[in-house]
């Protein structure tokens, strides 16, 4: 019996009649419409579903390709990025330097992201100085007691950096090819994340040091707080017999003005002719104060280094005389403008 010749049948023309093939060929074509009839039926294709899939592929929004695009958003985004770092740095440093540094400490303690938020600021003002403190005096350090030349010294020699910030100056000395003649302590409000062992967090103001253990004491721009004769007496105190102190700041802390321009500010009212006699003259008034300061809690000043135009560069040792604790004194503060 034939198979019915609509039931798989393929479409074929006259010539191609079941009744024109041999018995052996329409056995064969029997047995593929049998094993077609057993094969399982394909699944309903949903056709909603699919366009619903199209639709939503294609309402889909593609990433930018473009590259220049992509470029012009990410400065954008750094510019404000930089702008609000600036403006945060700005308030926590006025606030370091009006505050005492005891609150200070708990502050930063409390809330040590003020720390990270601070530095982060602080090292992107320090890219735009020709010069950075911390290099000038690794390199001296590196120079007058690690050179070959180099006067006898009790070995090994003690570093200890006040107000560190990201221990960069003991970073740079452990990199050194003497670091074994070296002994590094850091300190500062906060342990950085990336380096918390190399820091110790303390009020500067209370070193966790004993007396007469530190060969080199620094203070790189650190004189931060309305209590500097603390960090002083605290330094005379760690110091030994023949230590160093040696402070980086900043130029315009120890300016003043001279009298006859006062503190007046020139204004669009002011005669030409006037303006260049009231201009203000820088004056060693406030700088000649400090170094009086240092007498008074111990210290004589051995050498001034003025040559750059925004750092003043000191070097003290112990002139004998026990710190006064009735001596108080503040430099200006380094404020920026705000924006």
């Amino acid at each position: 019996v034939n198979a019915p010749s609509h039931v798989g049948e393929p479409e074929c023309d006259e010539d191609c009649r079941t009744d024109k093939l041999s018995k052996t060929q329409r056995k064969r074509m029997r047995r593929k419409l049998i094993q077609q009839e057993k094969q399982p039926p394909p699944p309903p294709v949903d056709v909603a579903a699919d366009r619903k899939e199209s639709c939503q592929q294609n309402s889909t929004p593609q990433p930018i390709k473009s590259e220049d695009q992509h470029s012009k958003l990410s400065k954008l985004q750094t510019a404000f990025r930089d702008r609000l770092l600036g403006s945060r740095f700005r308030l926590l440093n006025e606030e370091l330097y009006t505050s005492p540094s005891q609150a200070s400490f708990k502050r930063f303690r409390a809330q040590p992201e003020l720390f990270e938020q601070y530095h982060e600021g602080f090292r992107h003002q320090v890219k735009q100085w020709p010069v950075n403190p911390v290099d000038a005096i690794h390199d001296w350090i590196c120079h007058r007691f690690l050179n070959k030349k180099a006067k006898k010294i009790t070995l090994p020699l003690v570093v200890a950096d006040f107000g560190c910030g990201d221990a960069m100056l003991a970073q740079k000395l452990m990199q050194s090819t003497k670091k074994d003649l070296l002994r590094v302590h850091s300190f500062d409000l906060v342990s950085p994340k990336g380096n918390p062992k190399l820091v110790t967090c303390c009020d500067i103001a209370n070193l966790p040091l004993k007396e007469n253990c530190v060969d080199i004491g620094v203070f790189c721009l650190a004189l931060m707080g309305t209590n500097l004769p603390d960090f002083i007496r605290e330094a005379h105190r760690v110091l030994t017999k023949n230590g160093i102190l040696k402070i980086a700041e900043v130029q315009s802390r120890f300016a003043s003005t001279a009298a006859t321009g006062g503190d007046e500010q020139e204004t669009n009212q002011t005669p030409k002719a006037n303006r260049k006699s009231k201009k203000k003259k820088p004056e060693d008034a406030l700088l000649k104060k400090f170094l009086d300061v240092m007498s008074e809690l111990g210290f004589r000043n051995t050498q001034m280094d003025r040559s750059n135009k925004m750092f003043f560069m000191m070097e003290f040792v112990k002139n004998g005389q026990s710190p006064r604790k009735d001596v108080e004194f503040t430099a200006k503060p380094c404020i920026y403008k705000r924006r």
